[in-house]
Parts: C-alpha cells; structure tokens; sequence
C-alpha cells in the first residue's frame, strides 16, 4: 500500500507516528493498557542509569554519543528506508526520517545539556538530521565470520548484526585500561554482556523450536550451556585483560562476569516463559526486579524455569 498522495499525505505521516507508539506499547504490554506506567517506569531508570553513568565516570557523554549515534545508524538501514520510500513522496520521505532522528536525539540531549556538554549534545543534533538526509548501508556481501558452531543461531544472527557494538566495547575497555579507570572498563564488559542479552529479546519462529526431539528441560539446559560457552567466547577476553590491568580488583571483576552469565540464563528463561509471545510487561518487570536485587534472582529464575517447560511442553510434547 503506497501512500504518495498530497492531500492524505499529512494525516498519514501523524498515523505512521501513531503506528509506532502502538508498536512501542504493545512491546511494553501486550495489551497495550499500561503504556503509560511502562513509559514511566523506563523513563525512570534510564534517567537513573544516565545519571549513574555520568558520575562514575568522565567518559559518559561520549559513550552516550556512541550509542545515539549507533541508533542513527539502526533507524537509517538500506531495508528500512527503501520501504519507507515505498510509502512515502521524497519530499516527505525526508520529513518523516528528519522527525525520527530528531525524536531520538531528543532522548540523549537533555541529559547532555544537564551536564554542561553543550557542544556534544548540538553535535548530536547535527548528526541526527544529517544522518537522516544522507543514505546509510551497512549490508556487504562480506559474511562476517564468528567464533561459534551452526548451532546456536542466536549468536550467529545476532553477532553479524552487532558486531560493531563488540568492537565499540573493547575500543572502550582498552581506553579504560590506558587512563587506569576500572568504573570505565567494568562498564565496557557490561556492554559486552548487555549485546548478547539482546540476542534473547525476541522469540524466534515456532518452528525453531518445535524440531527439537527433546523434553523441554532438557531444551532449556542446552540453551543455557551453549549460551554460556558462546557468552564466555565473546566475554573472557574482557575479563582476562581486567584481571591483568587491575588485579586488585580480580575478584569484583568475576563476580560480575559470573552474575552477568546468570543474568543472561535468567533472560532465556524469561524469553521462554511467554513463547510463542513476547514478555509481558509484568514478567519485564519481574526481570528488572531481579537483575536491580540480584540475591532475589536464583527465586525470579525457578518462577521463570517453571513457565517455561509450561510454555514449551505444549510444543515439544
């Protein structure tokens, strides 16, 4: 359906922002009710999560940089763009990515302006608008090689879809390790850890899962040993290169790594506990519970372990 005529034109740009807030809802609730409460409570934390990050550490405007721009880079995709021009006029093609940008920028700039970083936060807007007037592909016909087996699709797809936020994450840890702040390179292992989470964020097709010939416990035990492995591939040399440059710290720096590695097993057991659907704002909730009072997440875990084989035994069985 092609949307190229001039007088709906308006009131179709306003019902393809409306789309997306229903999009963004529905991710929040499945039934999209407590869209208001779920906007707050994300609000809250990432205010409270920026806020953290910039007292902890001088690097934060531009890692808050880093990742505005990277989501510049995700909105302006060849894919995504060539159906967005498939709906709309040229002209208003552009209105619509100059709004989309501008949306997302507005995200991260309050903050920056909060801190004094004026010339960051008008770069940022620069960036915004002109990354959405000039074209961007990240597609090659280059297969990105990865460390991993056919097996575990997850990493495979996800990897070659961020692969850049890995590099992003060691650019940091090794700037980290040269100005001697381990706030700084604990963070860069975080987001290495935080890349991988992803990888569980949406269910995959029921198919994926329905040709596996085994009970559903034992489907979750293989996803978790395999993530784990994957995980500990992509991860350890983060960890080694933190207990080398700062040893005083070791053990702090494996407790992380471990509880990061529990969290990330409590995310597919939290994917699996409303398969074939999404998580419901409730179990979103309950996860983020869990991951802010992690002595409470071994009892979020069993809770999710349980729905899961629930879930996946009217599929496997």
């Amino acid at each position: 359906m092609s949307f190229k005529s001039a007088d709906i034109l308006p009131q179709v740009i306003r019902f393809y922002f409306w789309l997306q807030f229903q999009r963004i809802a529905r991710l929040i609730d499945g039934n999209g009710k407590l869209i208001l409460l779920g906007l707050s409570v994300m609000t809250t934390g990432f205010i409270g999560l920026s806020v953290l990050l910039f007292e902890k550490t001088e690097f934060a405007v531009w890692i808050y940089a880093l990742i505005a721009v990277g989501l510049f880079v995700r909105l302006g995709e060849r894919g995504r763009n060539d159906h967005l021009k498939s709906l709309f006029r040229n002209r208003d093609y552009f209105k619509v990515r100059l709004l989309e940008n501008g949306l997302t920028s507005f995200i991260f700039i309050p903050i920056m302006i909060l801190y004094s970083e004026f010339y960051v936060a008008a770069g940022i807007a620069f960036l915004s608008q002109l990354m959405a007037i000039v074209p961007i592909s990240l597609r090659t016909s280059y297969v990105i090689p990865t460390p991993f087996r056919k097996h575990p699709f997850e990493f495979i797809i996800g990897f070659r879809k961020t692969y850049l936020g890995f590099m992003m994450s060691y650019l940091l840890l090794i700037k980290a390790i040269e100005v001697h702040n381990y706030n700084l390179g604990l963070f860069a292992m975080g987001i290495v850890f935080m890349v991988v989470m992803s990888f569980f964020s949406k269910p995959e097709p029921l198919y994926y899962v329905w040709i596996f010939k085994r009970t559903s416990g034992e489907f979750l035990k293989q996803k978790g040993v395999t993530s784990a492995l994957c995980t500990a591939l992509i991860a350890i040399p983060a960890l080694a290169a933190l207990c080398i440059a700062f040893p005083e710290n070791m053990i702090l720096s494996i407790a992380v790594y471990l509880l990061a590695q529990l969290l990330i097993g409590s995310m597919i057991v939290a994917k699996y506990s409303a398969y074939p659907d999404e998580m419901s704002l409730a179990q979103g909730f309950l996860f983020a519970f869990g991951f802010m009072f992690p002595p409470l997440l071994p009892f979020i875990v069993w809770r999710f372990y349980r729905q899961s084989k629930d879930s996946l035994d009217l599929i496997l069985e």
